[in-house]
C-alpha cells in the first residue's frame, strides 16, 4: 500500500464505510521504532503491526480488527523471522485460522514452507479448523493464475501448497493497478480457503496512494457477539455540580496510607475515588450512541468515493488509457475531498475550543 503513514486517512474511511471485521494491509513502512498509536482508529482495537524482519524498507504487515470481533494473535503460529501474521478466529461453531502474509519479490518460498509447518500443527490441534491464508504473494503461475505473463518456481511451489491442504484460491481479477508504462495488470493478492463455497469476493479501488486494489472478502459464518450493537455515552452536568461536597469528599482521602504502596496501587486507588466523587456530586445522563461514528466522514466523502470505485470498475472492464485516465482523476478528486474534509472538522473543533473561556468545563 505504499506506506500505512500517507494512507492512513484512506484505511479509516475505508472501514468507516465498510465496517469491515477484519483489515489486513502489506508494504506498510511501518518500522520497528514507530509507535502505534499514531494509527489508532476509532471502532477497531490497537493495531497489530509486524515489521520486516530484515528491516527493508517499506516492508511491513499489519492488521485492524474490529472492537468486539472474537478474534486474537495466534503467537505460536508465526515465525518471528518471517513477514506474516496468524490470527485465530473464535466463531459460534468453527474455529478459523488466517494466516496474513507479505513475500518481497526474490524471497523463495521459505514463508510457505514455514506456514505449512503451523499448519499441520494447527489441524493436529484442531482438526475441524478452517483455514485461510492471504496477502500480497508476489508469485506467477500461467496455469493457476488468470492474469499471470509468466510461471516462476514460487508461483509453482504455491500451487502446489494450496492443493497439499485442500486450498482454493478465489480471487480472479488483476490486483496490480500498473500506474506507469510498461507495467501490466496482474493478479499478485490471493486469498486461499478451505471453504470457498462459504465465500464471495469482491475487487475494490485501491487505497490513495497504493498500486494494489482492496480485495474484500466475505465469508459466512455465524459469530459470537455483534459490535453493531449501540454504545451508552456518559454526559456530566458540571454546571449543577455539587463542587463543595466534592471537595470535601476528596479531603477525605486516606492519603498517608495510600502513599505507602506502589505507584500502580496509587493510581488506582486514586482513580476510583474520584469515579466515586464525580458519580455522587456531577449529575450525568446516558445517552445511545452507534458504534465507530466518524463526524468528520461528511456525505462529500461517501460520494467521492462512490466516484472513485465506479470509474474503478469500468477500468477493470475496459482497460485502456481512457478509463485509466478517468479513474486516476476520480481517485485524485477522492483524495482532495477527504483531505479538505478532515481540515474542515478539525478547524471547526478549534473554533469551538477557541471560543470558550479557559479553565471552563465547556473549554
Amino acid at each position: 500500500m505504499r506506506g500505512l503513514c500517507s494512507n492512513l486517512s484512506e484505511v479509516e474511511v475505508q472501514l468507516q464505510e465498510t465496517k469491515l471485521d477484519l483489515l489486513f494491509l502489506s508494504e506498510t513502512g511501518i518500522g520497528q521504532i514507530i509507535s502505534l498509536n499514531e494509527f489508532v482508529i476509532t471502532g477497531y482495537s490497537n493495531l497489530t503491526s509486524k515489521s520486516d524482519p530484515q528491516d527493508r524498507h517499506g516492508h511491513g504487515i499489519c492488521a485492524y480488527i474490529k472492537d468486539g470481533f472474537p478474534c486474537g494473535r495466534g503467537i505460536s503460529g508465526e515465525d518471528p523471522n518471517l513477514l506474516y501474521i496468524c490470527f485465530r478466529v473464535a466463531l459460534t461453531h468453527t474455529t478459523a485460522f488466517i494466516f496474513t502474509l507479505y513475500r518481497p519479490h526474490n524471497s523463495g518460498v521459505t514463508i510457505f514452507k514455514r506456514i505449512s509447518e503451523k499448519i499441520d500443527q494447527v489441524l493436529s490441534a484442531y482438526p475441524s479448523a478452517n483455514i485461510h491464508v492471504c496477502g500480497d504473494f508476489n508469485v506467477h503461475n500461467v496455469e493457476w493464475l488468470t492474469h499471470s505473463n509468466k510461471t516462476d518456481d514460487e508461483g509453482k511451489f504455491c500451487r502446489d501448497f494450496s492443493i497439499a491442504y485442500d486450498l482454493t484460491q478465489i480471487v480472479h481479477e488483476p490486483t496490480h493497478v500498473p500506474d506507469n508504462d510498461g507495467q501490466y495488470a496482474s493478479l499478485l493478492d490471493l486469498f486461499l480457503t478451505i471453504c470457498h463455497e462459504l465465500c464471495s469476493v469482491s475487487i475494490l479501488s485501491p487505497l490513495e496512494s497504493s498500486d494494489h486494489s482492496v480485495v474484500s472478502i466475505k465469508i459466512k459464518m455465524k459469530c459470537n457477539k455483534s459490535s453493531d450493537v449501540p454504545l451508552h455515552r456518559t454526559v456530566y452536568r458540571y454546571t449543577m455540580a455539587d463542587w463543595d461536597s466534592f471537595c470535601t469528599f476528596i479531603s477525605d482521602l486516606p492519603l498517608r496510607s495510600m502513599f505507602k504502596k506502589n505507584v500502580p496501587s496509587i493510581v488506582s486507588d486514586l482513580t476510583e475515588w474520584l469515579i466515586v466523587g464525580t458519580d455522587h456530586f456531577i449529575p450525568s445522563k446516558k445517552f445511545q450512541q452507534k458504534p465507530n461514528s466518524q463526524p468528520r466522514f461528511s456525505p462529500e466523502c461517501a460520494a467521492a468515493i462512490a466516484h472513485r470505485n465506479h470509474f474503478f470498475h469500468c477500468f477493470q472492464r475496459n482497460r485502456c488509457m481512457e478509463t485509466k485516465a478517468t479513474f486516476r482523476t476520480a481517485s485524485n478528486h477522492c483524495k482532495k475531498v477527504i483531505k479538505n474534509t478532515r481540515e474542515l472538522y478539525a478547524q471547526s473543533i478549534k473554533s469551538k475550543v477557541a471560543e470558550q473561556r479557559l479553565g471552563s468545563h465547556q473549554f
